[in-house]
């Protein structure tokens, strides 16, 4: 839906995760695992559930990584965290805190060091009939 000007909550999802849903009344509750309440809504005019989530002021949404290692291994592009403690070691970097290494992992950066897979090596190199093998530069001028 382009015009879509908000997110949708699924219900199915919720589901899958362990919450409990009721609708009576014209009123949906969400309750976790321990029976606590978790949402509470009445149905709008236009038959929707409207959730108002002000993220922000929850701590529980809050992320882990927002310790200052993470904030300068963002700041240099994803750099390892063993060069970023050399940079503060050789005093390379002016401000640049004492690095810790941490046990985690960033996500982002083993997405983007996956190898990837072989090219087929059986491309037929020879057309056999008009437009059987075709050759383009598909990454454009270099």
């Amino acid at each position: 839906m382009p015009s879509l000007k908000t997110n949708l909550l699924s219900l199915g999802q919720l589901l899958q995760k362990g919450f409990v849903m009721t609708i009576e009344d014209n009123c949906l509750k969400v309750f976790d695992r321990n029976q606590k309440l978790v949402i509470q809504e009445n149905l709008s005019q236009s038959r929707m559930f409207r959730i108002g989530m002000n993220i922000l002021k929850h701590q529980c949404f809050a992320t882990s990584k927002n310790k200052e290692e993470w904030l300068w291994h963002l700041r240099f592009d994803h750099l390892n965290f063993k060069d970023l403690h050399l940079l503060t070691s050789h005093k390379m970097v002016e401000g640049l805190p004492q690095i810790v290494v941490p046990n985690d992992v960033c996500k982002e950066c083993i997405e983007c060091k996956h190898t990837r897979g072989n090219f087929n090596k059986f491309i037929p190199t020879k057309a056999t009939e008009k437009l059987g093998v075709i050759h383009s530069d598909v990454c454009g001028p270099i």
